[in-house]
């Protein structure tokens, strides 16, 4: 992947992060936020090691070069 098509992918998902924000503000709680969303994945245990997998992922090919 060259680094222009990486940035363009890192501001894409800032934008559905943005955007899932602003719906989630303008229904007055009918769609949940990226926080709730965090939070409903994060109540089991299964979940927590999901998502820290998936940091640990992201993370390691993101930032290590």
């Amino acid at each position: 992947m060259t680094r222009t098509a990486f940035l363009v992918a890192w501001a894409i998902a800032a934008l559905l992060l943005v955007g899932l924000e602003i719906r989630s503000l303008t229904t007055r709680g009918r769609y949940p936020g990226f926080g709730q969303l965090l939070r409903a994945a994060t109540r089991r245990n299964i979940g927590m090691v999901v998502i820290l997998v998936a940091w640990m992922w992201l993370g390691w090919h993101t930032f290590a070069r």
